[in-house]
């Protein structure tokens, strides 16, 4: 098991817990004290040093410390150990720990763990809560002495029980994972909340995690949020990410995209990759920030550069459509790949498809098959269905309507509606299966029923044509207006088509039969634009004009 992600091995106190837990005199303590609340560290300083020299243990530590810090004097660990070795000499478990700490990191003196870790002992042995800790610590992590999960957790909760925060995370940590003792969510919730009680913000996190899950806790999405949010403010990038995420989506506190997008940003600065592409994606939608291309990219762009595969896909994205940024689709490839390699199915589709239509390169179908497949096996719908594809048309390997059919199907079960046109489409021409133009209709019906433009488009061409149902030129136009006003250029040409034939019965017919092709094939539709170039021979200016002018109308309604 991973430790958590803020590494809590060997960790200082402050100088004031130094003069409280010291064995100073009363008199020293309230002489230090109002000098350290007014940062006169100088003057501490000046008081501490003659009693060092004459040999008082607590001012020996003192003064260590002071050069460890940098307080009231340069930094100086050579000089920090020489001072905490003499109070370490004479038994001060403080300056023991402290000593300890130097020799953990081998500043000031030559690094020894083992030696480190008998100062630990020694300390803690003494009830030091501090040097309980670090012991524990070097068992858990073997830095110095053997690793021992039982061993850390029996130091960790000694220093637990006097109320080290530290201990009591990571002994929260233990008994969540089952780490020198049973696995007890009731327990390790207990230690994370004695710790996030007392601002420990790591602490915080997991104790809304707990929360947020169930685990050790009754499940509470407003405690959750509640405890992510005093984390997040104490700067905890991880917090900021998860109170972003509610705060999203509602989940224990009002749903408020401009709050989310607030805290995924101050995330996203402290370098966390999903806040990165979170936050991109909050500025590609437009949803509580104004839209900006540019801006998505850039946060896609370092997310992407420490290796988030969902932001590399939607790089390549930006870059396949030249949003936010010049148009490569060779670029757009290498992004997709390096996503793809790590598994995620959206970019092994997307690079299917750039290798099927050859975007930036010679084509490759059996590249796209490849990885069509990959994201297949994962049970990506998307990937299902152009694998059916490619079985379909023969691309990339030899054409198989059984397989076709197999692929569509696992896709059109999770309600992927291209899938359910395909089987549609299988069904009604009796390819792979026996034909049956009822069941062909219900397929079709049900893409339709997802709002998909190709399920719109088969709904009205088996209207147009009787397949599964009787003909009705009515209905037929109803699902391809549907069609066409999702930018179907097949469902605009066949608008034109009844209306020329006119099977609609309607004034204006032909104008409306110019209109709908013109639409079609100002967007690429090659017989719709061999239409228009024939009626403009062969019509008169005017009717001409008066197809025109059909369009730009039906384009605004």
């Amino acid at each position: 098991m991973p430790w958590p992600r803020f590494q809590r091995f060997f960790v200082l106190c402050s100088l004031i817990i130094l003069i409280q837990a010291s064995l100073a005199s009363a008199n020293l303590i309230e002489e230090l004290r109002p000098l350290y609340e007014a940062g006169e560290f100088e003057t501490i300083h000046q008081k501490c040093l003659p009693l060092a020299k004459e040999g008082n243990p607590e001012a020996q530590l003192i003064v260590g410390f002071m050069y460890r810090m940098g307080q009231g004097v340069p930094q100086d660990h050579k000089e920090a150990a020489h001072w905490l070795q003499k109070a370490a000499d004479q038994g001060d478990p403080q300056a023991q720990t402290q000593l300890g700490l130097l020799l953990m990191e081998g500043l000031g003196v030559r690094q020894n763990l083992k030696k480190a870790v008998r100062l630990f002992q020694r300390a803690a042995e003494k009830g030091e809560p501090m040097a309980q800790f670090n012991l524990g610590a070097a068992y858990h992590s073997g830095q110095g002495v053997q690793q021992d999960y039982s061993l850390a957790a029996e130091w960790y909760l000694k220093a637990a029980e006097q109320g080290e925060p530290n201990a009591q995370v990571n002994l929260g940590f233990m008994y969540h994972n089952g780490e020198g003792v049973s696995v007890d969510l009731k327990a390790a919730a207990d230690w994370y909340r004695k710790a996030a009680t007392f601002g420990d913000p790591f602490a915080q996190y997991k104790l809304a995690s707990m929360y947020l899950d169930g685990e050790g806790v009754d499940k509470d999405p407003n405690k959750a949020a509640e405890w992510y949010l005093k984390a997040a403010e104490q700067g905890d990038a991880d917090a900021q990410h998860q109170i972003g995420y509610m705060f999203k989506y509602g989940q224990g506190v009002p749903k408020d995209l401009k709050t989310a997008a607030s805290w995924f940003e101050k995330a996203a600065e402290q370098g966390l990759p999903i806040s990165q592409w979170f936050l991109g994606n909050l500025y590609y939608f437009g949803k509580g920030v104004e839209q900006n291309d540019q801006l998505a990219v850039e946060w896609y762009l370092k997310s992407a550069e420490q290796g988030y595969a969902s932001a590399q896909n939607d790089l390549g994205q930006m870059y396949q459509n030249g949003f936010g940024i010049e148009q490569s689709y060779r670029k757009a490839v290498r992004w997709y790949r390096l996503a793809a390699d790590q598994g995620n199915a959206g970019a092994q589709v997307n690079l299917g498809y750039m290798y099927r239509m050859g975007k930036g390169f010679v084509g490759d179908p059996a590249l796209a098959m490849k990885y069509f497949r990959l994201a297949a096996e994962q049970g990506n719908a998307e990937g299902q269905n152009a694998l059916g594809e490619m079985y379909l048309d023969g691309r990339g390997a030899a054409k198989n309507y059984k397989k076709a059919k197999h692929f569509f199907q696992l896709a059109a079960d999770q309600n992927d509606a291209r899938s359910q046109y395909n089987l549609g489409q299988m069904y009604a021409e009796g390819l792979g299966v026996v034909k049956d133009q009822k069941t062909a209709f219900l397929w079709m019906k049900r893409a339709a029923d997802q709002e998909s433009s190709s399920g719109f488009f088969g709904l009205g061409y088996f209207y147009q044509t009787g397949c599964g149902v009787e003909i009705d030129y009515g209905m037929a136009e109803h699902w391809y207006l549907k069609a066409a006003r999702k930018g179907s250029t097949a469902a605009q040409f066949n608008l034109g088509v009844l209306h020329f034939n006119g099977q609609l019965k309607k004034p204006n017919n032909e104008a409306l039969a110019y209109g709908w092709w013109k639409i079609a094939a100002d967007s690429g539709h090659i017989q719709a634009d061999f239409r228009i170039r024939m009626l403009d021979r062969k019509w008169a200016p005017a009717q001409v004009e008066a197809g025109r002018k059909m369009a730009r109308k039906l384009k605004t309604q």
